[in-house]
């Protein structure tokens, strides 16, 4: 089941990953992985082996496509993370292995992660308008090209309970940019030169290639049932510079539920102990000690209580204490008034409590002898941190 929540990003970036692996252009392959670490990852460009942000290079020794992820501070292991010579630790830009489940079209012998070359330029998520122009702008010009287009989705509830369960139609289209100032239909066929044709094949094929990878695709996620294809259209062409953008629709079928979370199954749960305590016969959920405002003991008599937090009547109060210098030989009282400030009354050891002042609430006491606070209580309902945090597993 899909996370409804972002739901259109995954299947957006994971659209973007496979048409990128499929027929993305590779930078020129490298023997292993110690030439790939040796590759330039702070853009020099007077060297041939430069690290560009999303650019894939096949490593013949792994057998395996590499793309360097400009903003990873991935920890290098040696296998799946590598991070270039002149990238220091601190710095992003690290080459992540490729590994998918999908396969290129119905060729289940070549996973993507195999493929070793490719033509388009450019594989980006596009939020503009159907317009060649605009879609130009957020290339930067650099054809051939796919983007991904979100259209919007159908809703369909299947279950009892309303809101927990929906079959969903994700509505994409595929913008696919193809170029050849060549005559007659070449920028629609591709160029009749093997050499040209490689690099950009055509509008026709860049649609044809969409198809092929994708139809019945399950993407290489879990909560996608099937993928279906739409139609295919020419959408802009531009005859003085031989441009044309097609787009081909897809339907990507999706399960989601939205599940009542307090019954999920945990397979892990973080515990954060709590001390409490009640000075009547029902706890008072309304006013009580929720942190802190202890005296330490033993460190003197000019001393101020620990910071912390109590609620009031339902409202919650933050209190950071000053420090006040306490009488020797004497119990002394603390009270809270509403602005977080302490009052403090000091009577003779063992006296009866003295009277509280109105408008406050009776936080604790201390007892000192002649140069130290010697010991301290809550005289509220408290439910205080107690102990470090654990986690209980399933196992």
């Amino acid at each position: 089941m899909s996370d409804v929540r972002d739901e259109i990003s995954t299947i957006e970036k994971q659209l973007v990953k496979l048409l990128g692996l499929a027929y993305k252009f590779r930078y020129p392959e490298v023997a292993d992985l110690s030439e790939l670490q040796a590759l330039n990852g702070n853009l020099d460009f007077t060297s041939a082996g430069i690290c560009i942000d999303k650019g894939l290079r096949f490593v013949r020794a792994v057998g395996r496509v590499f793309e360097y992820d400009g903003y990873s501070l991935e920890i290098d292991d040696g296998l799946n993370v590598i991070k270039p010579f002149d990238i220091p630790d601190t710095q992003r830009g690290r080459w992540i292995r490729q590994d998918t489940s999908v396969t290129k079209g119905p060729n289940f012998r070549k996973p993507l992660h195999i493929v070793q070359t490719g033509y388009a330029k450019a594989v980006e998520i596009y939020e503009g308008q159907l317009d060649l122009d605009e879609a130009l702008i957020r290339i930067m010009s650099v054809v051939p090209a796919f983007l991904v287009q979100w259209t919007g989705d159908e809703y369909e509830t299947k279950s009892i309970t309303q809101g927990a369960l929906y079959l969903v139609k994700h509505k994409f289209s595929i913008l696919c940019i193809s170029s050849c100032l060549r005559p007659d239909a070449s920028a629609l066929l591709g160029s009749p030169f093997p050499s040209e044709y490689a690099f950009d094949p055509g509008l026709n094929r860049m649609m044809g290639d969409v198809r092929y990878l994708l139809a019945g695709s399950k993407l290489g996620l879990p909560t996608i049932d099937y993928t279906v294809l739409g139609n295919a259209s020419i959408v802009h062409e531009d005859w003085d510079s031989r441009l044309f953008m097609g787009s081909v629709e897809l339907i990507i079928r999706d399960t989601v539920n939205i599940a009542d979370e307090d019954l999920i199954e945990f397979k892990e749960i973080a515990v954060f102990p709590h001390l409490t305590e009640s000075k009547g016969p029902v706890f008072d959920l309304g006013s009580y000690i929720a942190s802190g405002l202890r005296v330490p003991t033993y460190t003197g008599l000019s001393i101020a209580p620990d910071a912390g937090s109590v609620y009031i009547n339902g409202n919650l109060i933050n209190v950071t204490p000053t420090v006040n210098l306490f009488t020797a030989n004497s119990d002394t009282y603390r009270d809270l008034d509403l602005l977080g400030n302490f009052i403090y009354t000091a009577v003779p050891i063992a006296s009866p409590e003295p009277e509280q002042p109105s408008g406050t609430f009776r936080v604790g006491f201390s007892r000192s002898d002649s140069t130290n606070i010697v010991f301290d209580a809550y005289l509220a309902d408290s439910n205080v941190p107690f102990g470090s945090q654990y986690v209980i597993s399933e196992t």
